[in-house]
């Protein structure tokens, strides 16, 4: 792999640095300054809830486990002017990094609001992750295999009123379990970690949409009855409510899949370590610092490649913020020119007839990530690799233009 020599900044823009470097640290002073005899309101936590101190400290846990010092502000000013709402923040000045805990209610108006402060902060890589709260997919799911179908009219509901006393009992032990199993997971995790609640409801309104409701009689096809609702679960539950923020090159944070025990691992804060490895058994911190092995085979399945041009691509994962992180497939390597070999060995990839290809092992160990967190670094990387071959491309064309 070639390396890029770093450019030389102007007078310019080094004065554009020194200006960036000050406005961080001015509004880290200023945030982490307590209000003069003020005092933390917290409140007893309950059996779903954290106390309003420990939700602060969740986000505060999870940057340092991300490798980055917290600071505690609300929003950040973009190039545009715009004031965008950030739960926590994180700097990691060793390697120039913002980390951003955003307060958007979905992956796109996210990457629009990090492209915006990037814009500001020029020297320094921002590194977005969303926290996703509620996925009430799951909560279908299990209203699915309480009713026995997706669709449910008004003679399913008025069974649960109807039949004899040993059958109402079956029903609410039945119901107990649909509490616990769907209801219950999707709202205790509102509770984990500070929230932009605008934005988290406003997420729940968007997954709610999914649930058609129709009317119709269901003895006479086709015959409109107004007092026979039919509710249809299926789009429900066939969402995935991080599946935008991956499509975006957003870490996802799916609060929703943490045990109350993981929880109080960022609640205490006491141990960084066990933080991180709660992070990396759901996929979220390898976003921060990936497998060069599993990006090289995400690139190879989205991009039939050579291998020179693999080994560039790969390469500016930590040029784009994202250092790498050990390899889990292979050997762990600090040179990415033996990448390719080793995949080859392990079979997981082979030259195809137009660049490298995966097999049917590195097919099925891009299945085990695909739908994981980590996956928006690989999305990430390919739409600024696409851009640039976009403008080349331009530029190519405005060379024969009349």
């Amino acid at each position: 792999m070639k390396h890029r020599k770093p450019s030389r900044k102007s007078p310019a823009s080094k004065k554009s640095a020194d200006k960036t470097n000050r406005n961080i640290s001015h509004e880290t002073t200023q945030s982490n300054q307590e209000p003069s005899g003020s005092t933390p309101q917290t409140r007893p936590a309950g059996p779903f809830q954290s106390s309003a101190e420990q939700r602060k400290n969740f986000w505060n846990t999870f940057v340092r486990a991300v490798e980055s010092e917290p600071v505690q502000l609300e929003s950040l000013v973009g190039a545009s002017g715009l004031a965008h709402p950030i739960v926590a923040m994180g700097i990691d000045r060793a390697r120039k990094r913002l980390v951003l805990i955003s307060g958007d209610p979905d992956g796109r108006s996210a990457v629009l609001a990090q492209a915006d402060i990037q814009a500001a902060y020029q020297d320094h890589k921002v590194i977005l992750a969303r926290p996703v709260a509620v996925n009430l997919a799951k909560t279908a799911e299990a209203l699915v295999n309480f009713f026995g179908k997706t669709e449910i009219g008004q003679r399913d509901l008025n069974k649960l009123s109807a039949g004899e006393e040993r059958t109402k009992r079956i029903l609410e032990r039945r119901m107990k379990l649909l509490v616990e199993a769907g209801v219950i997971p999707a709202i205790q995790a509102l509770g984990y970690a500070a929230l932009n609640a605008p934005a988290a409801w406003q997420d729940v309104i968007i997954q709610l949409s999914h649930i058609q409701l129709v009317t119709q009689n269901p003895d006479a096809p086709g015959e409109i009855k107004a007092d026979t609702p039919i509710i249809k679960f299926g789009s429900l539950v066939a969402l995935d409510p991080a599946e935008m923020d991956r499509r975006m090159g957003v870490c996802s944070m799916p609060l929703y899949e943490l045990s109350a025990d993981e929880a109080e691992v960022f609640h205490s804060g006491t141990d960084i370590e066990a933080a991180r490895e709660v992070l990396k058994s759901h996929h979220v911190f390898q976003y921060f610092f990936p497998a060069p092995d599993h990006l090289a085979l995400g690139l190879i399945e989205k991009n039939q490649v050579s291998s020179p041009t693999l080994v560039d691509w790969v390469g500016r994962s930590p040029e784009i913020g994202h250092p790498f992180g050990p390899s889990e497939l292979i050997t762990s390597t600090d040179k990415l020119g033996e990448l390719v070999d080793m995949l080859k060995e392990r079979g997981l990839s082979t030259e195809g007839e137009f660049g490298l290809e995966l097999t049917e092992s590195g097919k099925a160990s891009r299945a085990t990530v695909k739908f994981k967190p980590r996956e928006g670094l690989l999305s990430k990387l390919s739409n600024l690799i696409s851009v640039k071959i976009d403008l080349s491309l331009k530029d190519l064309t405005d060379l024969f233009k009349p």
